[in-house]
């Protein structure tokens, strides 16, 4: 192959075999994100405007989503490598070509050693040509023919240097560049979309977002698809050019080993990939944010629909208890005037008086007074923020702000920091929304209280002019005592104060309107400036009134924190050891019975002082506090921790029901521990398409009949007169369901003829669990109890504990409720913590010790609810030492003994006992359980009942919630109940 030859052949090889497929390559890569771009014209087409960003965006991100993480069959890279590869299989392995005249003389641009090299090389080849032609001279003069001087020749690995010259070069990176910005600029192109459109208020245009990106990438791939031919021209002129110099001085051949170009290619491939993940990074980066600003903007919809709807109620509020009645009677007022104007007798007169005293009484003062009493105003306001934080709640927990961006670079550089998003949303929904409408910044009570007194005011206004008025009928009547005139002058008074009123009232509403739109304002668009444009001042202003104030760590804390490493790192192999014996003893101890390991007490209190805290921290928290954390109702869905097999018991035991067999579902727990709660929440999730009857024990039977005319009742079958009956009535159905019984603890009493209900309802159960999936609650010790005496865990296929929750599952409870109200938390260390060397190494890092304590807490609260969610809620409560608009101050969990329980003598223990196995009585039920007298009976529960130890409900009593861990605690000490 000569030089004509190869510079053709490479001109075609270059031609067809790169440029060609790099071409389709990018081609495909524009295509790919044009059909992106489909999408947004399909999702204009599909949904209404204000639909668009709510459920097309979704799609639309999705299909992102799956193009940034779909790995391409082949980058731009491997396409180049594998074009190369297959470029050098068409040329020789070697070529041997003349050295051209070029090779010999010094060109201006050979740096000085080439210079001098070229000079020696065309010496020695004028030697060498002169030997040469005396040579030849000599054998012509005997005859032989004269040859002509061979020339110099050059070795040309030719396939190996075409491979290394179209290797050595950072076009293709250039390129995968290109792409890479093509991809990055479309996902900030969609988040500026979005953010400029709701800045500028105007509707989502994708019609035209769309053509100015098809135009934008047409032009893209136009300059890339240009300066790919314009690089593979000049590289193949290069290569040209370069190739003369190979095998001579200038370029030895042996310098294109295989290792050479082995390392040549993986250095190529080594920084195109680094460049590729870097690319991959700040796209996922930007992506997520995209999404984020997504997510954003439907929760800005979704709150302004709630912000919309409050508004619309409270102005309906407002106007019909206030401004409408006050605009109806100023227009009553006025035609009165004009009628009294004209003339009108004195009973026309009275008649005005009653009418106007009575309108004030029921349309105004009446109305405005019930907005007081039940502070309704404050009320929705509450309710308004109860419910703008759960639709907060399901924001991202946390988010990546995206700083510093320097997207200009190849490839981008980006600083980043993840924030706690949701925190943040809370925190600013409250700062800059909620709290400008908190009623002691609006003072609702305020102005409707100066209202009333002047409504008042205007009552007594026209009380007095009108009975002046009205007695002139017994006086001598002069032009001044006219009762027309009398009245008229009064009633252009009292249209003057309606109509300060009425100003008033509209005054205060504009107020409160432009606090809501200008919080809303506010509240939008700090934080999705703070998303888009990633503003780091922004942030620290928004953090800034929520951060803790660092203590000031003065040398005797930095002191204190590093001597306790020292002392905790000398001490080591002393403490290890000593550790170690002490916790061998101690278990040894337990092990043969003569220690036991308890909680240690804090504090012994009496039973009002016990429950007069509890009540009046209650009553301090915070409302929507107050409302996450209220354990006597069912809890929230988004709050509920079931215990960590109760859901896939109910699963299997529902799965092979329905499969044929006779299997049933029992939970059981403490009471509060959740178990109706789980019942409710199952039924929903899990069996909201079936036809579910719940049957619920509030009050204790014991007797067949009671169980027979509830269950008769509950099922809709006419007059049975036994048990019997009923199981021949259910089990004639051809209908399948599910029924749940909440508390079969109500329907036993623990006499010796007070088991015949529970024991029917067991046969009940049993016989007809083909055709009914029954689904019971039961509290945890009845049924240890009526395990023993009746063996009732051998009528029920499936059993979970609701009240074993373990450390985590408790700490999640009160924390996910907690995260919900937006406050933050700070744990104090009690003096025994301060003490230990493990906290004071951690005194200097605040961070750290916070960690320890919550841990240290949440471990405690465990060990002290059993598993009990409703008793935890409790003691989380109460160690709520302070809080204020930023952080709630917990104190070190206190374990209190209350006095009185302590000290109560063996039969009002044994009665406590009898209301935890029931956990409902009556004075009638609790004679027989402890065979005592009706009178007895009642007289014990009425002193119970004042100590606040029982509360009443339904003429049953039950245990005070807030005593129930107590006494249960002190029940087992005196082994009065007990678990088998």
């Amino acid at each position: 192959m000569n030089r004509q030859e190869f510079r053709k052949k490479l001109q075609k090889c270059i031609t067809e075999d790169l440029e060609a497929i790099l071409t389709e390559h990018i081609e495909a890569h524009f295509d790919r994100l044009e059909q992106l771009l489909r999408y947004f014209s399909a999702v204009e087409r599909k949904y209404d405007t204000e639909d668009i960003i709510k459920l097309g965006f979704p799609g639309i991100l999705k299909n992102i989503e799956d193009t940034l993480s779909k790995k391409e069959r082949e980058s731009i890279l491997g396409i180049y490598l594998s074009a190369v590869d297959r470029i050098g299989e068409k040329f020789p392995d070697d070529e041997v070509w003349k050295q051209e005249e070029e090779r010999f003389v010094v060109q201006h641009k050979d740096p000085i050693w080439i210079a001098i090299a070229k000079r020696s090389k065309s010496t020695a080849r004028d030697i060498a040509k002169f030997g040469y032609k005396t040579t030849q001279a000599f054998k012509s003069i005997f005859g032989a023919d004269r040859k002509v001087y061979p020339g110099w020749e050059q070795k040309i690995p030719l396939r190996q240097a075409v491979r290394y010259y179209l290797l050595d070069d950072k076009s293709v990176l250039e390129w995968g560049h290109h792409l890479q910005r093509v991809q990055l600029n479309l996902i900030t192109d969609i988040e500026d979309l979005l953010v400029r459109e709701e800045d500028e208020q105007k509707e989502l245009d994708l019609t035209v977002f769309v053509s100015d990106q098809k135009k934008k990438l047409e032009e893209k791939k136009a300059d890339l698809l240009d300066n790919v031919e314009e690089t593979l021209s000049s590289k193949q002129s290069q290569i040209a050019e370069d190739i003369e110099k190979v095998g001579t001085l200038e370029w030895r051949a042996d310098f294109f080993d295989e290792k050479r170009l082995q390392t040549t290619e993986e250095k190529l491939e080594n920084q195109f990939r680094t460049y590729q993940e870097q690319w991959q990074f700040v796209q996922r980066l930007f992506f997520e944010r995209t999404k984020d600003v997504v997510q954003f903007l439907k929760l800005q919809s979704e709150i302004g629909e709630e912000i919309a709807k409050f508004n619309r109620a409270f102005e309906d509020t407002f106007r019909k208890s206030l401004k409408a009645p006050l605009q109806e009677f100023s227009t009553d007022i006025k035609e009165a005037t004009e009628k009294v104007g004209r003339g009108a007798t004195l009973g026309e007169l009275q008649t005005l008086h009653e009418t106007f005293e009575t309108f004030v009484d029921e349309r105004l003062i009446q109305p405005i007074q019930k907005l007081l009493d039940k502070r309704i105003l404050a009320q929705k306001t509450d309710h308004l923020f109860e419910d703008l934080l759960l639709k907060v709640g399901q924001s991202p927990q946390e988010a990546q702000l995206v700083f510093d961006a320097e997207l200009d670079e190849n490839p981008p550089s980006v600083n980043q920091q993840e924030v706690e998003w949701r925190q943040l949303v809370i925190r600013a929904l409250r700062e800059l929304f909620m709290n400008p409408l908190q009623p002691a910044n609006q003072q609702y009570e305020e102005f409707l209280s100066q209202n009333l007194e002047e409504i008042i005011e205007v009552k007594n206004i026209i009380a007095v002019n009108f009975d002046s008025a009205l007695k002139a009928r017994d006086e001598d009547v002069t032009e001044k005592e006219d009762p027309t005139k009398v009245v008229g002058e009064a009633l252009k008074r009292i249209l003057k104060k309606v109509q300060e009123l009425n100003d008033r009232a509209d005054e205060k509403w504009q107020q409160i309107d432009n606090s809501i739109s200008e919080g809303r304002e506010k509240f939008f668009s700090s934080l999705l400036a703070l998303l888009h444009e990633g503003d780091s001042k922004q942030l620290q202003l928004l953090n800034a009134k929520y951060r803790m104030k660092e203590k000031k760590k003065d040398w005797q804390t930095v002191l204190d924190s590093r001597w306790a490493r020292v002392a905790d790192w000398l001490m080591l192999w002393s403490r290890f050891v000593w550790k170690k014996l002490k916790t061998y003893g101690t278990d040894l101890k337990v092990f043969l019975g003569f220690k036991e390991k308890k909680i240690q007490e804090s504090k012994r209190i009496d039973i009002a002082t016990y429950l007069s805290e509890t009540d009046q921290k209650m009553n301090e928290l915070p409302y929507i506090y107050r409302r996450l954390f209220d354990f006597q109702s069912l809890a929230d869905k988004r709050f509920f921790e079931p215990a960590q097999e109760s859901t896939v018991t109910f699963k299997r035991a529902y799965e092979q029901w329905q499969n044929k067999l006779p299997t049933n579902f029992a939970v059981v727990g403490e009471k509060g521990s959740g178990k109706s709660s789980f019942l409710s929440l199952i039924v929903e999730s899990e069996l909201e398409e079936k036809e579910v009857e719940t049957v619920e024990f509030t009050r204790t039977i014991w007797e067949e009949d009671q169980l027979v005319s509830k269950i008769a009742t509950e099922f809709e079958v006419e007059s049975p007169q036994s048990i019997e009956e009923l199981v021949t009535a259910i089990n004639g159905s051809d209908q399948r369901r599910v029924v749940v019984l909440e508390s079969i603890q109500n329907c036993f009493v623990r006499n010796i003829n007070g088991f015949k209900a529970i024991e029917k309802l067991s046969y009940l159960i049993s016989e007809t669990r083909n055709n009914i999936f029954w689904m019971v609650s039961c509290s945890r010790y009845a049924w240890s109890f009526l395990d023993k005496v009746l063996q009732i865990s051998e009528y029920f296929s499936h059993i979970s504990k609701s009240d074993s929750l373990d450390a985590e599952q408790v700490k999640q409870v009160i924390l996910n409720r907690h995260q919900a109200s937006g406050y933050s938390l700070y744990f104090e260390p009690d003096g025994q913590t301060q003490q230990s060397r493990t906290y004071r190494k951690l005194k200097d890092q605040e961070e750290e010790a916070q960690e320890y304590l919550k841990k240290e807490y949440f471990e405690k609260l465990t060990k002290l609810a059993e598993g009990n969610v409703s008793i935890a809620m409790i003691f989380w409560i109460r160690s709520i030492r302070d809080f204020d608009e930023i952080y709630f101050y917990i104190r070190p969990l206190e374990i209190t003994s209350v006095e009185m329980i302590e000290d109560l003598k063996p039969p009002v223990l044994f009665a406590l006992a009898a209301f935890v196995l029931h956990d409902t009585l009556s004075d009638e039920e609790l004679a027989m359980v402890m065979n005592i007298t009706r009178e007895e009976s009642r007289l014990l529960l009425n002193r119970l009942r004042s100590r606040g130890i029982l509360i009443e409900k339904n003429e049953s009593f039950t245990i005070n919630h807030l005593m129930y861990r107590q006494i249960v605690r002190v029940l087992k000490e005196r082994n009065i109940i007990h678990l088998g």
